[in-house]
């Protein structure tokens, strides 16, 4: 019995001990966990970009009520210029520090050099601190590299990058965990705001914010964004989003709703449907291929230019503008939660209105020229689900008749 009593004594001390071994964080759910995986084992680590998002985060730091906590790697120069890549990787949980350029937070977990590429070493990261930080919403910023629907997380050691699956996958685990979808996903990296990026991820986090255009310095305002989410802790995850997207870098970045995406592809289906079955419209929609707004990555255009293009060369009633108006409209008013229409002013602190591009609307969709890339397009669902494969395969056979046979001929 007297062992029996110590046994029960011992697993209530032990019990204890677990119990706040974790700063006390499982008695002690906060609003929110941002979690920020930053893979600067690439050109744009080399050039301390990384560094600078993490100094700002540290600008506001954690509080009880909003955590934040970066794993961090990045690529250097020694004495004489030759690149040294880095023999461990870190994590820090981030606190307030103005001693800039340094990162002054403390480390909380330093692990040998992982392959930052892999979701294996993603998943770690972000299943180890869901369960030392419970928190009631969840955002999660990726920031490194990125090539759209054809990877992102570039690490110059493995020579490898994430596919979009293997994201999708690591974010399916996460949801398991969670019990629910993730409040909000950013991607700081190029090109990734693409349809066939958030169709994959769309199960998995209610909002994704992210640039449609090529990035190299932080893409947003992180300690300005930090200090907003600090004073109100109970702010929604669209609201989240929104303060992501006003205090941008870069005016191409935008705010998708996931439960929009559904209707967006069948829109979209409906739309190439109405492209195929009207010759006038597939020779409107070779013409605006060539013209459409793309920034430097040539096959990622805007999708809602590419809509205007083809409905400035076909007539008012053509059923296939009538279809892209509809598609054009469910984008803006519903699958956008926003995009950035303003100029953040980081000396004066003030927003000024300033409109988008004018044919860049914050969503771009594969739209290649005459090399259908199907080793990286056809493993996505967004091929195997949606009709815009088989659109733009009709689209490259047509291009390519043009290319081959001489006018007029058969």
């Amino acid at each position: 019995m007297k062992r029996l009593k110590t046994f029960c004594m011992l697993l209530l001390i032990l019990t204890g001990a677990l119990f706040w071994s974790f700063d006390g964080a499982w008695g002690n759910e906060r609003q929110w966990l941002v979690l920020v995986y930053a893979n600067g084992i690439n050109d744009r680590g080399l050039q301390d970009f990384g560094k600078d998002m993490i100094n700002r985060l540290e600008t506001f730091g954690s509080s009880d009520q909003v955590t934040v906590v970066v794993k961090y790697a990045a690529l250097s120069k020694g004495n004489q210029g030759e690149l040294q890549f880095p023999r461990d990787v870190k994590t820090y949980l981030i606190q307030k520090d103005t001693r800039q350029p340094e990162i002054n937070s403390p480390v909380i977990d330093t692990s040998p050099q992982t392959d930052m590429a892999a979701a294996s070493s993603l998943m770690t990261f972000i299943r180890q601190n869901l369960v030392k930080y419970p928190a009631k919403k969840i955002a999660l910023i990726l920031w490194g590299k990125g090539e759209g629907f054809k990877g992102l997380c570039h690490d110059d050691l493995s020579r490898k990058k994430m596919s979009v699956r293997d994201l999708a996958q690591s974010l399916a685990k996460t949801k398991d965990i969670l019990g629910r979808k993730i409040d909000v996903f950013a991607v700081d990296a190029d090109y990734m705001q693409m349809a066939e990026v958030l169709y994959e991820l769309k199960d998995q986090t209610q909002i994704i914010v992210g640039v449609e255009s090529h990035v190299s310095n932080p893409a947003f305002y992180y300690d300005i964004i930090l200090q907003d989410v600090l004073d109100d802790p109970n702010m929604s995850a669209e609201d989240f989003a929104k303060t992501m997207i006003a205090f941008s870098e870069n005016p191409i970045a935008s705010a998708v709703r996931t439960s929009e995406v559904r209707i967006f592809t069948d829109l979209l289906n409906q739309w190439a449907a109405a492209l195929v079955s009207e010759p006038a419209a597939m020779k409107a929609a070779l013409a605006a291929a060539e013209t459409t707004f793309s920034f430097n990555m040539k096959e990622a255009k805007d999708l809602c230019d590419y809509i205007d293009q083809i409905a400035t060369r076909l007539s008012a009633d053509s059923p296939a503008a009538v279809m892209g108006a509809k598609l054009k409209n469910h984008i803006q008013k519903n699958l956008l939660l926003t995009s950035a229409v303003s100029n953040f002013d980081p000396q004066t602190k003030k927003i000024s209105p300033q409109p988008t591009q004018a044919h860049c609307h914050g969503l771009a969709i594969y739209l290649p020229d005459l090399i259908y890339e199907s080793g990286a397009y056809e493993p996505l669902s967004f091929a195997a689900d949606t009709s815009w494969r088989n659109f733009l395969l009709k689209l490259l056979d047509e291009k390519l008749k043009q290319k081959i046979l001489p006018p007029g001929g058969k």
